[in-house]
């Protein structure tokens, strides 16, 4: 495993050990030292330093605390989220977790770097408006760059949130808490200019309040519209505030001529000053020229689903993808009205939040834990598929995961197929024959043999041993799934020279690269570089 895997896993473990630890170290911290209210630290805040680190990207990365307990923010590519706990002068983070895009070289490089910050960090400073959080890694400065919440002190209970309410109105329909306008939208009509603008069934819109900004993203069945809109103050003798969205971004899906229309009327109704009116399950978007009709959507009941699905076929891209390992999920219900989802690629730990959306749910992104693992290619097809925002519906007894890249189709685990196990070597192989660029070499030139044995000790653990012509070795091996080998430890051996190894390609130096080896019946081939083994069973 080379070194930087190693840190991987360290960095996993330790985050574990610090998730449980976390209340035993402050309970260790005693009154006193909770005088210093982690309610202060309570906002959004944006990374300013040191200058080193943020020369690494270009995004600054930001953190948002809610003074309690919950972190989330931008890592400089990913969203971020965890949890942390704040006493006295202590402050701890566990369970960091990120979404799976991929970014510019530098913007991962910050990434990683704020990440191995935030994971070692353990007291903090807060002079004003400037915070430091200080670590074994180095420290992070930010500056608070929203409004401080007043959540009272960790010695006093912390008073109710306020929610955004309309003012008085002599409409009784007129909604009491803005908050209510959150979640998921059919489009039931949409009139621009005294214009029916046609509407086609699958049309829906996602809400989401927060504060005083309202974030809106939909589809009128073609391409994905995003815009937020500001809450604009209130003018004398009106019954309910404006909303102004400024700026429609819209994926670029080429449609028919009247969907294409549709999404151009849209994008211009969304651009004029907004009102909102809630009436039941009907919530109406009003401008000078034009209104939305939207009706709540009615998710399907998840109490309903099996309790277990495996992913049975992946299309990302267009294209088809063979998962080398089982991808399982589970989804909860949970008392707030989201669904939790869990999951499983072959390494880390997937996890999600979904909303109710247009009869099924939607999901913000997907977050992962942080291991490394041999093979990561289900979980990397996965990621890809499902990194930024997806869908989920049900479809008979099946479910679809649904992204603008592709689709997961799951079935109940006791239906599935299970994908048939890797057939590995086993036994010893004598070399045959060697090429390298092409042309066959001379096995006489080495000293002795070229052996592989492969084998499995007391324990489980699979174990390679051999010769590669001079001296012989041996130790652990990992066999990824689809082809390859791979070392966790360089192997031991002896150390003996011969003429052979100043002329003849390395075994060993190939076998500690991860080569590609294919096994067809009782011939194994093993291919590094340029240079291509061939291995009979004996």
């Amino acid at each position: 495993m080379d070194k930087q895997k190693k840190l991987n896993h360290v960095r996993f473990n330790l985050g574990g050990l610090r998730c449980g630890l976390l209340s035993v170290a402050l309970l260790g911290l005693g009154t006193a030292a909770a005088q210093t209210a982690p309610a202060s630290l309570a906002g959004e805040w944006t990374v300013v330093g040191p200058d080193s680190l943020l020369g690494k990207g270009n995004a600054a990365p930001s953190l948002t605390l809610d003074g309690r307990s919950d972190l989330s923010g931008f890592a400089g590519c990913n969203r971020l989220s965890g949890r942390y706990a704040a006493r006295g002068s202590v402050f701890l983070t566990s369970g960091l977790a990120v979404t799976r895009m991929a970014c510019d070289p530098q913007a991962m490089q910050l990434e990683s770097a704020v990440l191995d910050r935030l994971n070692r960090v353990n007291r903090f400073s807060l002079d004003g408006e400037l915070l430091t959080l200080k670590g074994s890694q180095g420290d992070l400065l930010l500056r608070r760059s929203g409004p401080a919440l007043n959540l009272g002190t960790s010695l006093t209970p912390a008073p109710q949130e306020p929610s955004m309410t309309l003012p008085p109105s002599s409409d009784p329909a007129t909604p009491a808490a803005l908050s209510a306008v959150t979640g998921a939208w059919q489009v039931r009509s949409l009139t621009v200019g005294g214009q029916s603008v046609p509407v086609r069934p699958e049309a829906a819109v996602d809400l989401k309040l927060t504060g005083e900004k309202l974030e809106l993203s939909g589809t009128l069945g073609c391409n994905r519209l995003r815009s937020t809109g500001q809450m604009q103050p209130q003018t004398p003798g009106s019954d309910s505030p404006e909303w102004r969205f400024i700026g429609v971004g819209t994926t670029r899906m080429a449609c028919e001529p009247e969907l294409m229309a549709a999404e151009t009327q849209l994008t211009e109704f969304l651009l004029g000053a907004l009102r909102l009116d809630l009436s039941g399950d009907t919530l109406t978007l009003r401008s000078a020229g034009g209104e939305l009709v939207l009706e709540r959507a009615v998710p399907q009941a998840a109490a309903e689903w099996a309790s277990s699905y495996q992913a049975t076929q992946l299309r990302l891209d267009g294209q088809d993808v063979s998962l080398t390992l089982p991808v399982t999920f589970s989804f909860e219900p949970q008392a707030d009205g989201t669904l939790q989802l869990s999951g499983d690629a072959g390494c880390n730990r997937l996890f999600a939040s979904g909303q109710p959306w247009e009869g099924g749910w939607a999901f913000d992104g997907l977050g992962a834990t942080l291991m490394a693992c041999p093979d990561m290619s289900a979980e990397s097809s996965v990621g890809a598929l499902l990194g930024e925002s997806f869908k989920l519906f049900r479809e008979g007894n099946t479910l679809a995961l649904r992204s603008e890249r592709g689709e997961l189709q799951l079935a109940p685990a006791s239906e599935a197929t299970q994908p048939a196990p890797a057939v590995q070597p086993a036994g010893q192989y004598t070399l045959t024959e060697l090429r390298r660029d092409g042309q066959t070499l001379d096995l006489s030139a080495f000293d002795r043999p070229v052996i592989l044995n492969f084998a499995q000790d007391a324990q489980g653990q699979h174990t390679l041993g051999g010769s590669d012509g001079c001296n012989t070795f041996g130790g652990s091996y990992e066999w990824v799934a689809g082809g390859g080998l791979r070392l966790p430890e360089p192997p031991l051996g002896t150390l003996m020279f011969c003429p052979s190894l100043d002329t003849m390609p390395s075994l060993s130096a190939a076998l500690a690269d991860s080569p590609d080896i294919t096994l067809t019946g009782d011939r194994l081939t093993l291919r590094h570089g340029d240079t291509e083994w061939v291995f009979q069973q004996d």
